[in-house]
C-alpha cells in the first residue's frame, strides 16, 4: 500500500471536474473521477497606516503570485486616500510561486480612520485582497504654530514636507 499525494492550487474560483489516471504494470490503470470545487481565498495580511493631515505614508506589501505565465494585475479600492498603480505585471511564476510587491501609498484628506480594501485581479491568476487601515492624527508642533501666527501671515509661511490636500497641491 503507498500514500498518494495530490494537490490542487487553482488559480481561480469556481468548479471544474478532471480525471486522474493511475498506471501500474502489474496491474493495469485505474481511473478517478474529480469534482474539484475553489472557493474565494482569505485575505492578505492587513496594512496598517498612521500619518498626519498634509502627509503620506508608503507601504509595500508581497504576494505570491502562482501563474505560469505574464499576467497583469488591476489593481482598485473604493477609497480616495489610497494611491497605488492602476495595474502590474508580473513575470511567470516559478514552480512554487513567485513574490510580488505591491505599494500602496496613504494620503488623507481628513483626520480620523479609514478603512479599505485593495483588490488585485487578473483573468490568469487568482484574486487578492489586502484589508487597509489607516489613522489621520493631528500634529500638535503645527497646532502650536498656527497659534503663534497671525492669519494675515499665515499665507505666506512655507511648511517643508507638508502638502495641501484640499488645494490639489
Amino acid at each position: 500500500m503507498a500514500d498518494l499525494v495530490f494537490e490542487y492550487q487553482p488559480l481561480k474560483t469556481g468548479e471544474s471536474t478532471g480525471r486522474l489516471v493511475l498506471q501500474s504494470s502489474d496491474l493495469g490503470s485505474f481511473y478517478y473521477g474529480l469534482h474539484l470545487k475553489a472557493t474565494m481565498s482569505r485575505p492578505e495580511k492587513p496594512l496598517y497606516f498612521c500619518t498626519t493631515l498634509g502627509s503620506r505614508q508608503t507601504i509595500t506589501t508581497k504576494i505570491m503570485s502562482y501563474a505560469q505565465q505574464k499576467t497583469e494585475y488591476l489593481l482598485q479600492t473604493h477609497c480616495a486616500d489610497f494611491q497605488m498603480a492602476k495595474t502590474i505585471s508580473v513575470a511567470p511564476a516559478s514552480p512554487g510561486g513567485s513574490e510580488v510587491s505591491v505599494e500602496v501609498t496613504y494620503e488623507p484628506c481628513q483626520l480620523g480612520e479609514a478603512r479599505a480594501t485593495l483588490q488585485l485581479w487578473s483573468p490568469l491568476g487568482r484574486e487578492y485582497s489586502i484589508p487597509l487601515f489607516s489613522l489621520c492624527i493631528i500634529v500638535t508642533e503645527f497646532i502650536l504654530l498656527l497659534s503663534w501666527l497671525d492669519y494675515r501671515d499665515f499665507a505666506c509661511v512655507v511648511f517643508p514636507d507638508f502638502s495641501n490636500t484640499f488645494c490639489g497641491v
